[in-house]
């Protein structure tokens, strides 16, 4: 009796300092994966300092649009995305979502777990979604920075500054995985 007592209370014991790994969401990383690409991606465009002339402007909205329909045509239509996006405001924690037909349709946190709460905060960031604000945010006249994949063309990274005192932004994209 004695032993089985210690027994028991040494497995007790040891759960209490080895916990169990926390269970994984399984489910929503599997049947995933992401394309290959031997390309690193490069910033497309990066301004230091000074607004943007209407030249440089209709040269940067023209590839823009080339690039938004060349993601068009690859007909990518499920996806998930992982979105950190970074401003002069409280932090956020990043997520990825979850995109079909081009609409967000479920988002998770970084470790794989369902986080519903992220869906409206992540709803406009699906790839059409950063090609807009791309295209705002240069017609505002304040892009900063812009990379796309080297692969699939969709934008990395977007870095801006509104025109107004501490409202700058970064969102930073992928990688971008697939159903197989």
């Amino acid at each position: 009796m004695r032993v089985t007592y210690l027994v028991g209370l040494a497995t007790v014991i040891a759960g209490a300092c080895h916990p169990a790994p926390a269970p994984r969401d399984v489910e929503v990383r599997s049947g995933w994966s992401t394309v290959a690409c031997d390309t690193p991606s490069a910033p497309t465009f990066r301004r230091t300092s000074g607004a943007l002339g209407p030249a440089e402007r209709d040269s940067l909205l023209r590839d823009l649009e080339s690039r938004r329909a060349a993601w068009q045509a690859r007909h990518v239509t499920a996806y998930r995305l992982r979105i950190v996006e970074t401003c002069f405001c409280p932090p956020a924690p990043p997520g990825v979502v979850e995109v079909r037909d081009g609409i967000v349709v479920a988002a998770f946190d970084t470790a794989g777990r369902s986080a519903p709460a992220l869906v409206s905060r992540l709803s406009s960031y699906t790839v059409e979604g950063l090609f807009n604000v791309i295209e705002r945010t240069l017609r505002s006249g304040e892009l900063l920075e812009v990379s796309y994949d080297a692969c699939l063309g969709f934008p990395t990274a977007i870095r801006g500054n509104m025109r107004n005192v501490d409202s700058w932004f970064q969102i930073a994209a992928g990688p971008l995985t697939r159903p197989r």
